[in-house]
């Protein structure tokens, strides 16, 4: 069911099922139009297609396209299914059948499993016994063998036709003739983030035969680029960490579940993907580039860490010793070299302008990581990103912004057409409590620059909603486009947020020690304790307390 509800979501688009009820107009990423759930004359409805989401500011009313659906029409969950389903083209009791492709495949793999315990299969689990692979993990991935012949067959006799069978990968044309793409190889069933078969890999079991791995042909199931081997097997691990260790090969992939570490899958290619990483953005805050540490490693992570940074997952470089990975270190007994190489990951900046091998060169890449920065929406993630390239480069922050300024062509606008850093954090806090609350407990409204930010924080304080602030305020507009492009909170976000709400405190506190300095000089005594107290902020912030 789960499976059905997710294809029925990404097949239907969200726009076009609000459209018919509401006058939509886009606003950046988003569109906004008059909420249908309330009466409204300014509108405060929004609907981000990226995220399959809508919320309204005005009575927060907030969902998906089924939600929606079923609040709009007043029907039932199964209700709106169908309906969404037969909008998309898509037959429900068909889809609960599981589709022929699918059901094939699945029975395919099972096949190639038995066969690997039949006399052909011997040589193959030879090999895996000769790679230390154990019964649990060729269990778990569902190794198998696939015969010299036999399979197709075995295929038919199950019910299955001969053209679904060429469709599936099974069977392919060599120009003389049909044959079994993956006959006498060993071979790695490839599922998809729900656990279903879409393909598979072969790997040759004879020296001569070349090339060493092919995998299934891409078809409607099986795209390369968007399917990560061993991410079904590790996704609770990979979702429970918040991160997630990318490798290169299958037998990386068991090595690391071998050694304890599921929270693993391997590319089907040599680098990142932009679909792959949003697939693991939605369970991984931090990414580990664990690749052979040769030229080709190299360039495969220095791809894949514009891709994961464009994609707002934090990416790290752990770069193997050259000509290894962790199945060869496996196999020595050196899994401990993993382990510390993991442990020893380069941020995204040391990594790439280590690569730099003059002061031109050094310049050239840090232009290139701001270029990926620039491409972020999320304002906090990107101090983040600006931070570390900072003081990973030795450059000043104030310097980065300034070269980012010229990508963007509009962060040195009008100060009336954007908000200052203490506007943007009082925003936040805004759309939740636990930040809301962070920044009251640590920041004195009189002590704010902006004079809006200072009034909302004065209102929180005077027992104000969020609503009530929102409804009365002369930038209401301003604030909820500000927050439908902006903000997106997770627990990273959120402790990157309290981190600038604790440099703002820090700052403060300096300055007014500054200006005490200025003003009475001769109390020399009163001085130097507020020196002290500064310092021990700064100590607290640097301890991450």
């Amino acid at each position: 069911m789960t499976e059905l509800i997710d294809r029925v979501r990404e097949a239907v688009d969200i726009l076009d099922v609000i459209g018919e009820y509401v006058q939509l107009k886009r606003v950046g990423k988003s569109y906004r139009g008059l909420c249908p759930f309330h009466v409204e004359k300014t509108p405060s409805f929004y609907v981000d297609p990226a995220k399959g989401v809508y919320h309204c500011f005005g009575c927060g009313a907030s969902g998906n396209v089924f939600t929606f659906l079923m609040e709009i029409e007043g029907i039932t969950f199964r209700e709106a299914l169908q309906r969404l389903a037969k909008r998309a083209g898509i037959d429900i009791k068909e889809e609960r059948r599981e589709r022929p492709e699918l059901r094939l495949l699945k029975e395919t793999a099972e096949f190639y499993h038995r066969q690997l315990y039949k006399p052909d299969g011997e040589k193959a689990l030879y090999y895996l016994r000769e790679r230390k692979i154990p019964e649990s993990i060729i269990s778990l991935f569902n190794i198998g063998y696939a015969p010299p012949a036999g399979t197709v067959s075995y295929l038919k006799n199950k019910g299955f036709d001969h053209s679904l069978i060429i469709k599936t990968g099974i069977l392919t044309d060599t120009g003389k003739g049909f044959r079994e793409l993956l006959r006498d190889r060993l071979i790695f069933p490839i599922t998809d983030e729900f656990g279903r078969v879409v393909g598979f890999g072969g790997r040759s079991l004879d020296s001569s035969v070349e090339p060493k791995y092919i995998n299934s042909p891409e078809s409607e199931f099986f795209k390369k680029g968007k399917i990560l081997y061993g991410f079904y097997q590790g996704k609770k691990e990979i979702r429970d960490k918040k991160s997630v260790i990318i490798v290169e090969g299958y037998f990386d992939v068991l090595a690391m579940h071998l050694v304890g570490i599921k929270n693993v899958c391997a590319p089907m290619g040599t680098a990142l993907t932009e679909d792959q990483t949003q697939i693991l953005g939605k369970y991984a805050e931090k990414v580990y580039l664990l690749f052979d540490g040769d030229e080709a490693g190299k360039r495969a992570a220095m791809r894949s860490v514009k891709v994961a940074m464009s994609k707002g997952v934090f990416p790290y470089v752990a770069l193997l010793p050259r000509g290894e990975d962790p199945a060869s270190l496996y196999q020595k007994g050196k899994s401990d070299v993993v382990i510390d190489t993991l442990r020893n990951a380069k941020n995204f900046a040391d990594f790439y302008l280590a690569e730099a091998s003059s002061i031109e060169e050094k310049v050239r890449l840090t232009k290139e990581l701001l270029e990926e920065i620039e491409k972020i929406d999320d304002p906090v993630l990107k101090n983040t990103y600006i931070e570390v390239l900072s003081s990973v480069s030795g450059i000043k922050e104030l310097q980065l912004r300034n070269v980012l300024a010229m990508f963007e062509k509009k962060f040195l606008k009008k100060k009336s057409e954007g908000f200052s850093l203490e506007m943007r954090l009082v925003i936040t806090s805004l759309f939740d409590n636990e930040i809301r609350e962070f920044l009251s407990e640590n920041i004195d409204p009189q002590d704010l620059d902006d004079e809006d930010a200072k009034s909302i924080l004065q209102e929180f304080r005077e027992g104000k909603s969020s609503e009530e602030i929102l409804t009365l305020h002369p930038k209401r507009k301003e604030i909820i486009e500000y927050a439908m492009k902006y903000i997106d909170l997770n627990e990273r976000v959120k402790k990157d947020i309290k981190s600038r709400i604790k440099e703002l405190k820090f700052y403060k506190e300096r300055k007014k020690i500054f200006t005490k300095i200025f003003e009475k000089t001769e109390e020399k005594d009163e001085i130097e304790a507020y020196l002290s107290h500064i310092m021990d902020l700064k100590k607290k912030q640097f301890r991450g307390d």
